[in-house]
């Protein structure tokens, strides 16, 4: 069992003499074999959701479980792709993976894993290369790489192609997509473009002042056609359930200042 989760979660900061809340009573379910997307502006949490789910923080008040067990810290079932790729810069591609590898098995063996996997996200020629010598998509696929190698039952990507261009970002979408067709981990992916989280996305959940504020379920068949008029419709109504959200905490904000 792979489910996350999350039941009445808050969690707070202080930052110098004032304490700030990120999560609020923030209820979230990610089925076994489900790709979720978390929407929403800077500030509503969706990190800190991925944060407390990956072990890296504990919740405030609340519950977060993963596979029926509360979480009490990082674990080889739960595996994390950031924004930033993360390489260990001295480390070629292979050896990189290599690293992320759980231990036990022989040099050859692991060698041979780690290419297969460098090999299944695309990079069949690039295993002799450092970070420095790769381009920021083929980073990010050796980041994946290093996810996957750990064979996780839970996939965590935190805006993971923020940083690359449009044209590569749509790979990487779709091999993202491939991916979670052929092994069904939970996955839990932020991002902040709604065209990307209906293209690789099962459901849709969309963060608002701390909390799960609207949920969407995805129902097109893969791939994805972003020019359809079905695609463009639940664009549209993604979109405008965002702006909403945003609109109600900037104004629910605003009478906290007021009083």
């Amino acid at each position: 069992m792979s489910e996350i989760v999350l039941e009445a979660v808050s969690k707070q900061y202080r930052q110098r003499k004032r304490i700030v809340t990120a999560l609020a009573g923030c209820s979230l379910r990610v089925e076994e074999g489900e790709f979720v997307s978390l929407l929403g502006p800077s500030g509503t949490g969706k990190t800190t959701v991925l944060n407390l789910v990956a072990g890296f923080e504990e919740a405030t008040s609340g519950s977060v479980r993963v596979g029926g067990r509360e979480v009490r810290g990082p674990g080889r079932d739960r595996a994390v792709v950031f924004q930033s790729p993360t390489l260990l810069p001295w480390l070629s591609a292979l050896d990189n993976v290599i690293a992320a590898m759980p231990p036990g098995g022989s040099r050859a063996d692991r060698k041979a894993t780690a290419q297969a996997q460098l090999e299944d996200v695309g990079l069949h020629d690039a295993s002799g290369r450092k970070p420095h010598e790769m381009s920021g998509g083929m980073q990010q696929r050796v980041g994946i790489a290093r996810a996957l190698v750990m064979e996780p039952a839970v996939l965590l990507m935190d805006e993971p192609f923020a940083a690359l261009d449009s044209y590569v970002r749509r790979e990487m979408q779709e091999l993202v997509v491939r991916i979670h067709a052929e092994r069904r981990m939970t996955t839990l992916f932020i991002t902040h473009s709604v065209e990307e989280a209906i293209i690789v996305s099962d459901r849709i959940g969309i963060m608002a002042a701390g909390s799960s504020h609207a949920s969407f379920d995805v129902p097109f068949d893969y791939p994805r056609d972003a020019t359809e008029l079905d695609f463009n419709g639940l664009r549209r109504l993604v979109q405008n359930t965002v702006e909403a959200a945003v609109r109600s905490e900037r104004s629910t904000k605003g009478m906290d200042r007021a009083a």
